[in-house]
């Protein structure tokens, strides 16, 4: 247990956190932007569907950017709370696991479908 409380495995697994929420955001950014572009060039397609899509990023984009800011001011700061740690380590992996459940429950409130 001593090995988990050490300040150079906290600062590892927030630097791991970091990356991955950072990974997170450029990976929901881009898809966005790229869908975004990719419907709004055909007159065919209703402009509602690009609401549908970015829909799920209403609840992730902020959820993946508070994650990054609570970690780069962990980093920045030199301040490893064991629990922040282990909380958002956590979170991050059970979004590894779940992440595609937690994305099909989103879409299935979306207020855009049908």
């Amino acid at each position: 247990m001593k090995v988990l409380d050490s300040p150079r495995t906290l600062r590892i697994s927030m630097i791991l956190v970091l990356f991955y929420s950072l990974l997170q955001l450029v990976y929901l950014i881009f898809s966005f932007v790229t869908s975004y572009l990719n419907l709004t060039q055909s007159t065919l397609l209703p402009e509602a569907l690009v609401d549908y899509v970015a829909f799920p990023l209403y609840f992730l984009v902020p959820f993946f950017l508070t994650i990054f800011i609570a970690a780069a001011r962990a980093i920045l700061t030199n301040r490893y709370h064991k629990t922040v740690v282990f909380l958002l380590v956590v979170v991050s992996l059970l979004y590894f696991l779940f992440g595609s459940r937690l994305y099909s429950f989103i879409m299935y409130h979306n207020p855009y479908g049908s």
